[in-house]
């Protein structure tokens, strides 16, 4: 399947994006935080992009 083929879908690949550096930044610093600790900090996130919401992460 040709890539150019496909129509570029921006919020998809922000998003995408911004995951793959969580888990990068997470790996990186030897993973600080358990993975459910994680998925609690970055649910929020997620939901106040789909929702258009701005939201504050709790620690």
């Amino acid at each position: 399947m040709d890539p150019a083929g496909i129509p570029h879908d921006v919020p998809a690949a922000f998003v995408a994006g911004a995951l793959i550096g969580v888990a990068t930044d997470w790996l990186q610093r030897g993973c600080p935080d358990t993975p459910i600790e994680m998925t609690t900090r970055t649910k929020p996130l997620l939901r106040a992009l789909a929702t258009g919401t701005r939201t504050t992460p709790t620690p």
